[in-house]
Parts: structure tokens; C-alpha cells; sequence
């Protein structure tokens, strides 16, 4: 539930450009803009956002019997190491509230709507969750994957 990925934090980190201000925070919780200072990504949504990451910590950590908080090791450091993290899975069957054909049709007609909607200035459309990811993963599969050179040296030493 953060704002963004660590991996971006990193691919920052190895291009020595800044990122933006509210990606992550330093050691006493204030934002920053230089990405070797980040020890902690920010959560998205503000207060609502953090709230939000309260109740996934929950459902994947604590409903799970696993690590929760500042109790997940890090996703790099001691790769020897379990890092305990849980999963938490909702699986919703629409069949229970209404009827699915109907379901399916309003949701094409949300999808459609939402993506006729005016693009915010800078931008050329608006996409709906997960299309951008689609659209990359289609990418991916016709070109390969482009990774930053230091992933690369992480992944294959």
C-alpha cells in the first residue's frame, strides 16, 4: 500500500536522480527527495491511505500468524533469512448479491465510462486498474524485460 515500489526507489538510487517528494521518508519519518536516504516508503492516500495499509497489515500479517509492521525483514538484506511475510486472499462470487450477467455488463459500462472520462492535463487517457500492467506485460512478452544494470548484477551474482 505504498506510494510507490522500492524498485523504483532503487532504480533511482542507481540513476542519482531525485524522486519526488512523498515516496518514502528518512530515519525520523520526514519526506525526502534523495532515494539513498529512504529507509521507509510513504503510504498512499494520506491519513485514509494509512488507515487502508493498517487493515491489509492485519489481514496478511496478523490474521495470518505472520509478520506484521516493522516485524517484516527486509525485502534485501539477509536473503539467507525468512522474512515471514503472510498472504491474504477475498475471493467474491457477484452470483451472491446480483445476477452476474447484469454484474458483467455494469462493469464493462463502469470501465467504459471511466475511460471516457477527460484525462488530467499531461496525460492522453485514463486507464483503469490494471491496464497499465497489461499493457506492460504484453510488452514484456513481445520484447523482453528492461531492467535497471544493478538488479541485474543483484540477481545473477
Amino acid at each position: 500500500t505504498s506510494n510507490v515500489a522500492w524498485g523504483k526507489i532503487l532504480q533511482a538510487r542507481e540513476e542519482g536522480k531525485e524522486i519526488p517528494e512523498g515516496w518514502g521518508v528518512d530515519e525520523h519519518g520526514a519526506a525526502v527527495t534523495d532515494p539513498n536516504k529512504v529507509v521507509s516508503l510513504s503510504t498512499f492516500g494520506g491519513p485514509k491511505g494509512y488507515g487502508l495499509s493498517v487493515i491489509v497489515d492485519v489481514f496478511s500479517g496478523l490474521l495470518a500468524g505472520a509478520a506484521f509492521g516493522p516485524h517484516i525483514g527486509k525485502m534485501y538484506d539477509d536473503l539467507d533469512k525468512k522474512r515471514k511475510l503472510g498472504h491474504y486472499f477475498c475471493v467474491i462470487n457477484p452470483s451472491f448479491f446480483t445476477d452476474t450477467d447484469i454484474f458483467l455488463e455494469q462493469m464493462d459500462q463502469m470501465i467504459e465510462e471511466l475511460k471516457q472520462v477527460e484525462p488530467a492535463p499531461g496525460f492522453d487517457r485514463v486507464y483503469v486498474p490494471g491496464e497499465i500492467e497489461q499493457i506492460n506485460e504484453e510488452k514484456n512478452l513481445k520484447h523482453g524485460i528492461t531492467i535497471a544494470s544493478s538488479v541485474y548484477e543483484f540477481l545473477t551474482k
